[in-house]
């Protein structure tokens, strides 16, 4: 899967509801809570009537799937080289680089009375967890979908997270989050802000 993230390099990115148009929709703060600037997975590519780029990205905000145009010149885009990918009929994640599996591993996911959603989000923050026996594991990735039931932040936010209890791989768990046990979870700390995560089965 060949992907790119949009990057603004300012704080707040005017985002519009279709391309050449005058108005912003709103002014997006690209900033999450930790103060980590978020590309944003692009979509779309066009140009408006006088020729400018422009680019459909995806919105870390609810609903699932909400986007919007951002102007071509207003961002920096850049290639995302890394891919998760959640099987939730296999319950494993695998994480490719540049095309090839570098990674897999068995995961806890949703319960039945929450299951994990569907779709392809991206990598939303990078937070490290100050007690790796706590309820998120030693880490956690959150992501820009947002599950009805996850506590994670208060928000609904969707996450893969760690976990310190081994037994936990391949079950039906967790409140939508996808759990991942701690030592395995280390090894995807270097996948970037921006990372394509597909979740499907």
């Amino acid at each position: 899967m060949a992907a790119s993230v949009a990057l603004s390099p300012t704080k707040l990115l005017d985002v519009y509801r279709r391309p050449g148009a005058v108005e912003p929709r709103y002014a997006f703060d690209i900033a999450n809570p930790w103060h980590q600037r978020v590309p944003m997975l692009v979509e779309q590519r066009a140009r408006d009537d006088e020729g400018e780029k422009w680019l459909r990205v995806q919105l870390p905000i609810a609903p699932n799937g909400t986007s919007g145009w951002v102007r071509g010149d207003e961002v920096d885009v850049h290639p995302r080289r890394h891919l998760l990918v959640v099987d939730l009929s296999r319950r494993t994640i695998s994480h490719f680089v540049q095309g090839e599996l570098a990674d897999r591993f068995l995961v806890g996911i949703g319960r039945p009375d929450a299951p994990s959603a569907r779709g392809t989000f991206f990598v939303w923050a990078k937070v490290p967890q100050a007690d790796p026996g706590g309820p998120y594991g030693s880490f956690v990735l959150g992501l820009s979908g947002m599950a009805p039931i996850s506590e994670w932040t208060g928000t609904g936010r969707m996450a893969v997270h760690g976990t310190v209890d081994a037994s936990d791989r391949g079950r039906r768990i967790s409140a939508g989050c996808i759990r991942v046990y701690n030592p395995e979870l280390d090894t995807l700390r270097s996948v970037p802000l921006g990372t394509p995560v597909v979740i499907r089965g």
